[in-house]
Order: C-alpha cells, then sequence, then structure tokens
C-alpha cells in the first residue's frame, strides 16, 4: 500500500511539474496544428524561433517555464514552436507569415488567418498574458486593426492604431505610412493627432513631410516647442546612419543631408553636424580630408571614445608626424583622466609610439595593456601578444 501510494504521489509530482511549463506540439504541422484548433475552438500560438537568437532562448528559459504564463497558454491554445531555418515546416510558415525577425510570435486561426502578432522578447510575464488576451480580441488584435484601418484609411486613430502594432512585427510599414501622409493636406500636419504620429514613424529627413517641417520650423515650434527640435535631430541622425550603413555609398545624397543640417539654426542639430561630416569622411576613405579636418576641429568635438577611435585610424592609414603627434596627445589626455587606463587605451596609445618610432615606450604600453584587470578576450590578448613578439623583434 505503502509502495502504490509513492508512485501515486510521485505521479502527481510528475504532472505538477509538467504544467509549470507551455504544452508545445511535438513534431507537428501546420496542417495538424489546424485541425487540433479546428477542433478544440482555440486559436494556435507559434514561437517562431532561430537556433542562434539570444531572445528567443531567453523567453523559452524565463518565460514558457512560467507557471502562470503556462497555464494560460495551455488552457487557450494550441502551442507550437518552429525554428525558422529548418529548411522544412518552419521556413514554410516563415515565408507564409512574413517572419522578419525574432522571437516572432504569431496567433493563426483554425484557417491559417493571422489574427495577431508580435516580435521580440519582454521580461515581465504579465505582458505574455495581455498578449494573448488581445489575440483573442476581435477589436484588439493585429488582423481587427488592420481591417479597421483599410476600411477607412484617412481615419488618423484607426492608422495610428495600426502602426502602433505593426511597428512592433518587424513587417515594413513605410509604404503604409506614405500612402497615409500623402493623402494629407499641409495645413494636416500641424493637427495634433498627425504631428504624434509622424513625430513616433517617421525617420527619414529626406521625406517630403519632414522637408516640410524643417522649412517651416518656427510655425511648428510654436505649437510643439522642443519636440519639433528633437524630431528634426533624430531625422537627420537616423537618415545618416541609414546612408552610413547602405552597401553602396551615395556620397551626393549625403552631402545634401550634411547640408541641410548645417542650414538649421537648432543648436543640438549644429552639435551633430561635425560628426556627421567626420562619418562621410570616414565612409568614403578620404582619410586626407578625414584628418585634416579632425586636427582643425576634433580638440573640441571628439570625446574620449572617438578620440581612441581616430587616433587607431591615423596609425593604420597615415605615416603623417602632424597627425600621429595630435594622436598622441589625445590618447595622453584619455589615459590620464579617471578610468583611462584600459586596454583599448593604451592598446592605442602604443600602436601610435611605434609609428613615431620609440618602440621601448611602445613595449611598455603594449605589455601593461595586458595588466589593467580587465577580462579581455582571447583576440584582444593574442592581438596585444603578436604586438609585443613584433616590437621585441625590432
Amino acid at each position: 500500500m505503502k509502495i502504490a501510494l509513492f508512485i501515486f504521489c510521485s505521479l502527481v509530482g510528475l504532472k505538477l511539474v509538467a504544467q509549470t511549463e507551455i504544452n508545445f506540439e511535438k513534431n507537428t504541422t501546420i496542417q495538424a496544428l489546424k485541425a487540433k484548433a479546428k477542433k478544440e475552438k482555440k486559436l494556435i500560438f507559434i514561437d517562431a524561433y532561430t537556433t542562434w537568437c539570444g531572445p528567443c532562448k531567453w523567453i523559452s528559459a524565463n518565460i514558457f517555464t512560467n507557471k502562470e504564463v503556462a497555464d494560460y497558454y495551455n488552457k487557450n491554445f494550441i502551442n507550437a514552436k518552429f525554428d525558422m531555418e529548418d529548411q522544412g515546416e518552419g521556413t514554410r510558415i516563415g515565408s507564409s507569415y512574413q517572419v522578419m525577425c525574432y522571437p516572432n510570435l504569431l496567433f493563426i486561426d483554425a484557417d491559417g488567418k493571422l489574427i495577431h502578432r508580435t516580435a521580440g522578447a519582454e521580461k515581465d510575464p504579465q505582458y505574455y498574458i495581455a498578449l494573448g488576451e488581445t489575440a483573442k480580441d476581435p477589436k484588439k488584435c493585429f488582423a481587427g486593426v488592420e481591417e479597421r484601418y483599410k476600411k477607412e484609411p484617412l481615419n488618423t486613430i484607426y492608422f495610428a492604431e495600426y502602426l502602433s502594432l505593426v511597428s512592433n512585427t518587424c513587417l515594413d510599414f513605410q509604404k503604409d505610412l506614405d500612402n497615409f501622409l500623402f493623402r494629407l493636406t499641409e495645413d494636416d500636419y500641424y493637427r495634433e493627432d498627425n504631428w504624434k504620429l509622424i513625430q513616433e514613424h517617421l525617420a527619414d529627413f529626406n521625406h517630403k513631410v519632414t522637408q516640410y517641417i524643417a522649412k517651416n520650423t518656427s510655425k511648428f515650434q510654436e505649437k510643439y516647442g522642443e519636440e519639433v527640435d528633437a524630431f528634426l535631430f533624430n531625422s537627420i541622425r537616423q537618415t545618416a546612419f541609414d546612408l552610413l550603413n547602405e552597401p553602396d555609398f551615395q556620397e551626393a545624397k549625403y552631402n545634401r543631408l550634411l547640408s541641410s543640417a548645417k542650414a538649421t539654426s537648432i543648436e543640438a542639430i549644429k552639435t551633430l553636424t561635425p560628426m556627421l561630416e567626420i562619418y562621410g569622411y570616414e565612409r568614403k576613405g578620404d582619410w586626407e580630408q578625414l584628418f585634416t579636418f579632425l586636427m582643425a576641429n576634433g580638440d573640441s568635438i571628439l570625446d574620449a571614445e572617438n578620440k581612441n577611435r581616430y587616433s587607431y585610424l591615423i596609425t593604420e592609414n597615415s605615416s603623417n608626424e602632424v597627425y600621429l603627434k595630435k594622436a598622441e596627445q589625445w590618447m595622453r589626455d584619455v589615459i590620464s583622466a579617471e578610468g583611462g587606463e584600459s586596454w583599448n587605451n593604451l592598446d592605442t596609445y602604443a600602436h601610435i609610439v611605434f609609428k613615431l618610432n620609440r618602440k621601448k615606450e611602445a613595449l611598455e604600453f603594449a605589455e601593461k595593456s595586458l595588466n589593467t584587470g580587465e577580462e579581455l578576450t582571447e583576440e584582444q590578448i593574442n592581438s596585444t601578444k603578436l604586438f609585443i613578439e613584433e616590437l621585441k623583434k625590432n
């Protein structure tokens, strides 16, 4: 009798453990999930992940094992996980539902229609329960919000609701945004609801609407004050970032952006402009123009991190003693500041003085860079050791 009772208690314990995580269907297909969803009259929840995705692993370990979340999803949904790069069912699902980033959390119905979606990982377990409730609400779910907006595309409230959802999915909403904005008149831009939408979702400085705001800054400032300055600053910064990271650098387009930034009266943008000029020279590899500009302006515009960065670029791309001595001065200032004796700073200084033919001093600082007490990567250690070997040979 005692043995039987022990076995019964053990089985109960196993069952309780199993309930503390979401029960994901094993080795399933979308067709099997739809059949089960139809039979049980539930939505399907899909965790669209990849094996290399850190946030995917985090929610799997910390959220899907949360008892409250697990109980909620096990009760309300048919649950499944698919690797989006498995070259099989997962890849087909990713293609069908335009999964563009990971984790992507999808809710679909028994007919395969997308009902709700979001992307990313939140730390609060209650977020995932609220997410499930939204998926079950025909008025608040992605499909419902999208349908309402499509029926009344000029309704700012409906479009704002749609944008707030689609912007969290990694889907490209630029075409939808353009379609909405291009239907507005210039007077419409001043309306509070439209201004809020523009502020939150428009990041392209070269866009027709942003250009209008830039040309009429004072009128917008009268109504929205410093919000306008922040909007234009962020627009210029984001547009510059996008242009700098394109595979084929569009120099003429970047220079036009730079000219617009220089023409503004907004103080924050005036402060940003010199760095944009530096980034432009660097992106096109015009080292002579870059270093000439830095000699004239670097003391006043470079912070400690950028002094290190551009000092190292000088050592890699120039033997000009004037440039090297300026880099040496910057790095002496950086190293002498509190917390300045880091591997990165000492290593850069060692390379500078090596280029200035002060090899004994270079060796001293290279060896010192390995003894800062920092936790260095294998790559950092090996690169410095190779440099030390080179210095000792010379």
